[in-house]
């Protein structure tokens, strides 16, 4: 979640600024697939990338749409490379298994994580039509070292302890603290994913608003301090996998920073098992709105 937290940081507060807008039609726009693999430690090998996000970026006018994507959908695997992903070829399996199995292909000399990057972002190609131009994946301990690099985070809880945009208490949270509720499958709204993302959307603001009002970042989307920023960049490149260089993701750090910022989730049906998604007509909808580069459903 490098950019789940690097780049949603910098734009989350836009988003009450952009809910009555004008309509914002663009055809030409990219597409940056975000992934947050399940994994404590560095490596991605095997693991499922339990957050997966899109970002169309829309040109004439500038506009960025970030799309949830709940990870229990139901897809038609693709044929990726190595024998492990070949093997779950064709098979219906949750979205979020793309990464997992992509990630041990053994004939892919560019490395685990590229190959799994690879495979998620053609799941998403082949089931919704949608080109995926970058693709950037992070773990879990991606993010404990970025928000430990910035000092940990006094952030509002509930009378729970769940981290809010606006609680009645405070807590101060370590990278870990927070790691441990953005990973919780279950909410007080339930265990669904959509209550999940909903409560990471929640925790991501929280987050922005302190380090905000602390002046770590500044309005631009700027580290202020040195000796933060230098802590930042080491984190980001522990246990994060991209096909963005240093230099684009740095561009897109700042453009983001100044540009008007709408979000939705991918709106799905109940499998017949009563705990995955499936996508429906309205999902149908939705992509062809998105290829479009038309304004999303909420």
């Amino acid at each position: 979640m490098a950019l789940l937290l690097a780049t949603l940081m910098l734009i989350q507060n836009r988003m009450s600024q952009t809910q009555n807008v004008a309509d914002t039609s663009a055809t030409h726009q990219e597409t940056l697939l975000i992934l947050g693999v399940d994994s404590q430690d560095s490596s991605m090998v095997g693991h499922r990338s339990d957050v997966i996000m899109l970002m169309r970026m829309r040109h004439d006018p500038e506009w960025i749409d970030i799309v949830s994507v709940p990870r229990d959908s139901l897809v038609d695997l693709p044929d990726c490379a190595g024998s492990h992903a070949t093997e779950h070829s064709g098979k219906k399996d949750k979205l979020n298994s793309a990464f997992a199995y992509g990630s041990v292909a053994d004939v892919d000399d560019r490395g685990s994580a590229q190959a799994g990057m690879d495979c998620a972002a053609m799941a998403i190609t082949e089931e919704a039509g949608i080109p995926i131009d970058d693709t950037i994946a992070t773990t879990f301990n991606g993010v404990t070292g970025i928000i430990d690099s910035l000092g940990g985070a006094d952030l509002p809880v509930d009378d729970g302890g769940r981290i809010v945009r606006e609680g009645k208490g405070e807590q101060h949270f370590s990278g870990q603290g927070v790691v441990t509720q953005l990973r919780a499958r279950k909410t007080e709204t339930g265990g669904s994913d959509l209550s999940r993302i909903n409560h990471q959307q929640e925790i991501l603001g929280a987050l922005l608003d302190y380090y905000r009002s602390e002046g770590i970042i500044d309005s631009s989307g700027s580290v202020n301090s040195m000796k933060e920023f230098t802590a930042l960049l080491t984190a980001l490149t522990n246990g994060t996998a991209t096909t963005v260089s240093l230099n684009d993701v740095r561009s897109l750090m700042q453009r983001a920073a100044s540009t008007p910022v709408s979000t939705a989730t991918l709106p799905t049906g109940p499998a017949d098992d009563g705990v995955n998604a499936v996508w429906t007509q309205q999902t149908t909808q939705f992509w062809q709105a998105y290829k479009n580069g038309e304004d999303l459903p909420k």
